[in-house]
Formats: C-alpha cells, structure tokens, sequence
C-alpha cells in the first residue's frame, strides 16, 4: 500500500515536551507545552501538528510567523494593538499574520491544530492594516461568503456546483492564502494535487479518495492535511463548509530561504 499523503488530526496524538517558554516572553502564569509535528518544511518554513500548553498570557509583540489554528479543547484569546480581545473556543479558528502586533491569553489549558508559516524569504506586506488577528467567522464576515464562480470546470467529474469564499488573509509572499469556503455536492477528477491544503471541515461530510491507500472520510469537527502531490479525488454528495490554508510553494522563494541560511 501506498505512504498516505492525506493526514487526519487527532487531539488524542502522543505529544512530546517542547522548549520552556521563557519567562521574560510572558507577563502572566509559567507555561508548560507539549507538541506534535505532523508535518515540517523547513526550505518554506512550514510547521504543521498539534499544540498543547498550559495557562500564560504572553508580552506584546510582533508575531514571528503566519499562523492558523483551530482551538480543539478549552479556549484561547489573542489581543491586538487596538486591545480588543478576539476569544476562540472548540471548533473555532484565530488567525494571526507574521508581523501582527498581539498578546495572546489563555486563562485555562488550551489544545490546537496548527498551521505555522515564517517565510524565511522576508516578504513583507505593503497595508500594514492587514496585520490584524482575528477569529474566523464561521459564515465569514457578517455571516456572508461571496460567490465564487468556477471558469475551469475541466476537475470535475460531477455536474457543476456552486462555491462561494471569503479569504481572510493572503501573504504578501503570493504562497499563502487562509478563510471559508463552501460547495453545493461535487465530485472531482483524481490527479495529483496541486498544493498543501489544512482543511477544517464546518459542515456537511466529504470523502477524499487516494489513489492506492483507499478512501479518507471526514465530518464536522475534523481537520487534515492534503499534501502538494497527493492522488485524489473529492466527493461531498451534500452542502459542505470549510475553513482552509492554502500553500503553494514558490521554488524561488525556497532559494531565497536557502541563500539566507
């Protein structure tokens, strides 16, 4: 059988102690984290698992990376330079951009999903207004996603569905893209896939088909890895809601990461 290249998180997953978290970084608790890498990228900085961590409110600054992630047990909060505070509890995302000014809060142990990007390249975004955290709504802004209309429909093997989308966030290094999607049912042509997609299904059920290892079904609730290069197909037969990342390394900037090492 074939290695999978399509990985289901479990909050179950064994996790290892990671570094202490140095006292000086934190203005509230002494915390205590334990981790999981389901998958890591170094040429693209690319950090993908699990994370566990006890109460601690942290110093203000600059956020070091891009990063998704989906709280899966008790809650987390980060704060931005505005000082609102943007609460996420099971099942719901925070967002926050490389560069973006936050604190980020726990008043009880917290367990995520993470998608950590540091774009070792050092692209760097000309609307510092878009360095903003946020909690993904779940409907997107105001309970609305935008229509998406499909001009390829060359993927599908199914009659054409009806998307719609809001992106939250879009890197300034063009690799990166993160919010909500939706789809009426659908079923796709297998082939390879063509980037790293983090999915958190919202609503509605879908069965990813991998070419010589079988079928993956997921539900509300999951979350998985598609990787860049995977054999699949899709197929949602009813509604379905999802958050994402999206990942499309660009080969010049791995050689940008790899000239700055």
């Amino acid at each position: 059988m074939s290695t999978s290249k399509v990985t289901r998180f479990d909050t179950g997953v064994e996790l290892q102690p990671w570094p202490e978290i140095p006292e000086a970084a934190c203005v509230a608790g002494k915390p205590v984290q334990h981790g999981h890498l389901y998958f890591a990228d170094d040429a693209y900085g690319l950090k993908i698992g699990v994370w566990h961590c006890t109460p601690f409110t942290s110093q203000e600054k600059p956020h070091g990376s891009t990063e998704y992630c989906i709280v899966m047990e008790g809650s987390a909060s980060v704060i931005g330079s505005d000082g609102v505070e943007h609460r996420a509890g099971p099942g719901e995302a925070i967002f926050m951009p490389k560069g973006s000014l936050k604190t980020w809060k726990q008043t009880e142990d917290c367990r995520k999903f993470f998608f950590i990007f540091e774009d070792p390249s050092g692209s760097e975004t000309d609307d510092p207004a878009k360095l903003q955290s946020r909690v993904f709504e779940a409907h997107g802004p105001n309970g609305k996603l935008d229509a998406a209309p499909i001009e390829d429909t060359s993927f599908l093997e199914s009659a054409v569905p009806t998307h719609h989308n809001h992106t939250y966030h879009a890197d300034p290094s063009g690799q990166l893209t993160s919010g909500v999607w939706d789809t009426t049912a659908m079923t796709t042509k297998s082939g390879p896939f063509p980037r790293h997609e983090l999915m958190s299904i919202l609503e509605g059920s879908v069965t990813i088909h991998e070419e010589g290892v079988g079928d993956h079904v997921f539900n509300a609730g999951d979350t998985f890895l598609v990787e860049k290069g995977a054999m699949i197909s899709w197929q949602n037969d009813t509604y379905v809601r999802k958050n994402y990342v999206i990942f499309e390394p660009d080969e010049a900037m791995a050689r940008v990461a790899d000239a700055a090492e």
